[in-house]
């Protein structure tokens, strides 16, 4: 029994690695987000893995690795909510509601400080191969709520624009570039999601879009949840609302609807200018 919990504890921190790739603020984004799943299967084997002690020490050597070998402190940008910037090496927030973030002026210090999350508006980092990530601090409005959450998340930016675009889920991870990684929990019954957030204005407050599930899983009633909330937030643009009442766009097309809406929200204010 202590090495059942023992395991599921530990699958809780690092389960179901989603590689992201994104470029925010002036440069593409990728809409093609590739979303790679370790173990999908590995919840609905709990009694095969416990009576196999050969199977768990591999399996923690393999997703402890997905951490060690990922990058520690990266290059960033720390944006105050006074728009002072700070400049150096940071550790991305293991998880969205994690209170500070570990700071280094120079990669190869050996002290590092901590910033609390209350002082961040948000923060970019930049991996290896050239890609920008940024987290903003934001409240949330989930499913089936009408007043924001209490506490902040650190949620990552997908896409920017008149309407920004948000992603979240349990945890975030990188790889050996430093190229942001969001995880997933999905349980024992299997079911997971990743949440995408939407803020139209110059709130600190998202409200929640759309969820998709990652690849090859159940996706029962989301598309559901994708119209009325394409409904309320997106009615500027009757015809894309229309597309996707009629299934053009899925719930897994919500990076492709919200340039899509960007992209319309950009003509209507250049009639407006003239």
């Amino acid at each position: 029994m202590y090495r059942y919990f023992s395991l599921k504890l530990f699958l809780n921190i690092i389960n179901l690695p989603k590689k992201i790739t994104n470029h925010q603020q002036g440069i593409n984004i990728q809409l093609n987000v590739k979303r790679k799943s370790i173990f999908n299967d590995l919840l609905t084997s709990n009694i095969t893995v416990m009576n196999n002690q050969k199977v768990i020490i591999t399996l923690y050597f393999v997703l402890f690795s997905h951490f060690i070998f990922g990058q520690s402190f990266q290059a960033a940008t720390i944006t105050y909510f006074n728009n002072e910037t700070k400049s150096g090496f940071v550790e991305i927030p293991k998880t969205p509601i994690q209170k500070s973030i570990k700071f280094k002026l120079n990669k190869d210090d050996k002290s590092e400080e901590k910033i609390k999350m209350e002082n961040i508006k948000s923060f970019s980092v930049q991996s290896e191969d050239g890609n920008t990530y940024i987290f903003e601090k934001l409240r949330l409005v989930p499913l089936n709520q009408k007043k924001p959450t209490t506490g902040f998340r650190w949620l990552l930016l997908r896409v920017a624009g008149y309407a920004n675009l948000y992603e979240g889920s349990h945890y975030y991870s990188t790889d050996k570039k430093g190229n942001i990684e969001v995880l997933t929990d999905c349980g024992t019954n299997g079911s997971c999601t990743f949440s995408y957030y939407i803020k139209k204005d110059n709130t600190d407050i998202a409200y929640i879009l759309a969820m998709t599930p990652p690849e090859k899983k159940l996706s029962i009633g989301l598309n559901s949840i994708l119209i009325k909330k394409v409904e309320l937030y997106l009615y500027e643009y009757p015809e894309l609302v229309e597309r996707v009442k009629n299934k053009e766009f899925t719930h897994r097309d919500v990076l492709t609807i919200i340039q899509i809406y960007n992209d319309y929200m950009k003509t209507q204010d250049s009639v407006k200018q003239i």
